[in-house]
């Protein structure tokens, strides 16, 4: 019998889905900053009608107003903001919804 280990790390942000989930792959900076704030638990939701991106955080208490992230979490979430923008002109029918 395998032992149970007692600490497990993570070595990789990985992103799935679409044009979005490419453009965050290709950012190693990216995963890098994510990798070293402990922020791994991201995910993104799109409502094209709204086109609105929500980006929740595991680590976020239940009320947002009380999440202080370090400059460099708010940088890594400024940087996925940038690529959806990005990927959102990859989108053709994203005015049509």
């Amino acid at each position: 019998m395998r032992p149970i280990p007692t600490e497990v790390k993570v070595i990789d942000v990985d992103w799935v889905g679409g044009a979005v989930a490419d453009l965050l792959n290709g950012d190693t900076e990216l995963k890098r900053v994510l990798l070293q704030e402990g922020e791994t638990d991201i995910q993104i939701w799109h409502e094209r009608e709204w086109l609105k991106i929500l980006i929740p955080s595991a680590r976020s208490p239940a009320k947002p107003s009380l999440f202080e992230p370090s400059k460099a979490l708010f940088e890594a979430y400024d940087r996925i903001a940038g690529h959806v923008r990005r990927a959102m002109t990859l989108w053709p029918d994203r005015e049509s919804g």
